[in-house]
């Protein structure tokens, strides 16, 4: 990855209103989410950080765009994780609300937190 502060912003509106934008900070890709990511679009996020992910060693999932979440996308990000974590990429979501990291404190996932 080159780790110049290039920012390719890519804002791609994928099936079911996944909206995301790819961009590139120092060592990550950056895919920032916006929106409401349910059961209707989150399944999707998977597909989508695969194909973002090229060679790169690190993938930030920033959320600060999101408005409103639920369990599909902490399964959607458990599934991320682990298809990286196979290739040595690590995944980290930054930027969440004191909601969204209360969600994420309760159900024992703080360690996907940057």
């Amino acid at each position: 990855m080159n780790e110049s502060a290039v920012v390719v912003d890519l804002r791609q509106h994928v099936a079911n209103g996944l909206e995301v934008t790819l961009s590139v900070d120092g060592p990550h890709l950056v895919v920032a989410l916006h929106g409401e990511i349910d059961a209707a679009n989150a399944d999707l996020l998977p597909a989508v950080v695969a194909g973002a992910v090229n060679g790169d060693d690190s993938v930030r999932v920033d959320i600060t765009n999101v408005t409103f979440l639920d369990s599909s996308l902490l399964r959607a990000l458990l599934i991320c994780e682990t298809r990286l974590l196979i290739d040595g990429v690590e995944l980290k979501v930054r930027n969440p609300s004191p909601q969204a990291r209360r969600i994420f404190e309760l159900t024992n996932l703080a360690s996907l937190l940057e």
